[in-house]
């Protein structure tokens, strides 16, 4: 224990106050955010809380611990916590604290699907509390300036990455578009294409331990080609030849909001076939895999691809038949690797990731100095 600190469970040192269960999703206000698991979603006309510290109970994710500034509404998802004694236990300092303990708050969540905090483990865990109310404030007047520092310092590497990112597109839209406008061609005259199965065609019943592989939209998504859920036997692959991934060819998203996602299948992918949610798309003698998808992740076709996508709340991939009639810069092989070298070239600065470390690092010198602030190290009585 730490000279000066009294040690105590939450429990004894804290209102833990519930939510209130909203019964219906939105009652038309505009005034009021309501808060619960996560962030505010929506708004209420009426509200039953104000500037208080935040901690998700259902559907926990690792940022569980907020504090909510103004008056808000509470739902059932989430519960409050404020100091029994005001004379011993400084809101703001609480709020600090518990931001400390956010790990922590996390690690209680049990569950696999949903994760849901143990609210009886919750309510033992100690905190640390100085027992001179004034040195409380010190540790916040603190904290406060230091984290308003990193605050900045995070925004600018967020609109850094932001502009980094937009800069690499904007490059790239840029080559496409200077490319002559007689290399144009129909995409259904440079690749062939195969949708993937029936739903009904891949039923789980069929699936095996091990065996051919099943690509799904996952595998495009986060271009990765290691990890598999799902395999067929012999037989139901010889059924299915139709569907095969070959190296090189490339695997599209087709519905929701990552329609359009796009990976090239590398030469040592496993042997197996594309779901129903996948289109497979072969390039044919002349085309650069990698020129093609460059030209599949601009803006140019990515525009075309949502413009003629239908199904608002669930975006799906038109028929292959309209696909075919894409128009697709199509420049000699010479000119399509040149394409790619230059910008092979622009993404080897990647301004964003630099940023995005930055941000990363600076997440975790929130952390080290909220350790610090509670281990008595940060202001010293």
């Amino acid at each position: 224990m730490i000279s000066g600190w009294i040690t105590d469970e939450i429990d004894n040192l804290c209102n833990v106050e519930y939510g209130t269960r909203v019964v219906q999703k939105n009652d038309g206000g505009t005034i009021y955010p309501v808060y619960g698991g996560g962030g505010a979603t929506f708004f209420m006309d009426t509200y039953n809380r104000e500037d208080r510290l935040t901690i998700a109970r259902f559907a926990m994710s690792a940022k569980c611990t907020r504090f909510v500034k103004g008056k808000f509404f509470l739902n059932d998802s989430g519960l409050t916590l404020s100091p029994k004694n005001k004379s011993q236990i400084e809101q703001d300092f609480l709020n600090y604290q518990c931001l400390a303990l956010n790990d922590v708050f996390y690690s209680l969540a049990k569950g696999s699907a949903q994760k849901n905090l143990d609210v009886p483990a919750f309510r033992q865990l100690k905190l640390n509390i100085p027992t001179d109310i004034n040195l409380q404030r010190k540790i916040v007047a603190k904290l406060d300036a230091i984290f308003a520092e990193i605050d900045k310092a995070t925004a600018a590497a967020e609109a850094n990455a932001k502009n980094a990112d937009l800069f690499v597109k904007g490059t790239i839209e840029k080559q496409i578009r200077r490319l002559r406008s007689n290399c144009f061609v129909k995409f259904g005259d440079i690749c062939s294409f195969v949708r993937g199965p029936f739903g009904g065609s891949l039923k789980k019943s069929i699936f095996v331990d091990k065996g051919y592989a099943v690509y799904e939209q996952q595998h495009p998504i986060n271009n990765q080609f290691d990890s598999f859920r799902y395999f067929i036997d012999d037989a139901k692959f010889n059924e299915m030849r139709r569907f095969e991934v070959f190296p090189h060819d490339l695997l599209m998203s087709c519905s929701g909001v990552t329609l359009g996602k796009t990976a090239v299948v590398p030469r040592n992918a496993p042997k197996g076939i594309i779901n129903q949610a996948l289109l497979k798309i072969t390039p044919k003698s002349g085309v650069s895999k990698d020129y093609l998808k460059i030209v599949m992740d601009s803006d140019y076709f990515q525009s075309i691809l949502w413009d003629v996508s239908g199904g608002a709340a669930q975006p799906n991939v038109p028929s292959v038949k309209v696909i075919k009639d894409f128009l697709i810069p199509m420049p000699s092989v010479e000119e399509q690797e040149k394409f790619v070298d230059v910008v092979t070239s622009i993404k080897s600065y990647d301004l964003k990731n630099v940023y995005s470390e930055k941000k990363t690092s600076l997440m975790n010198f929130k952390k080290s100095v909220l350790r610090k602030a509670f281990s008595g190290e940060l202001v010293k009585d």
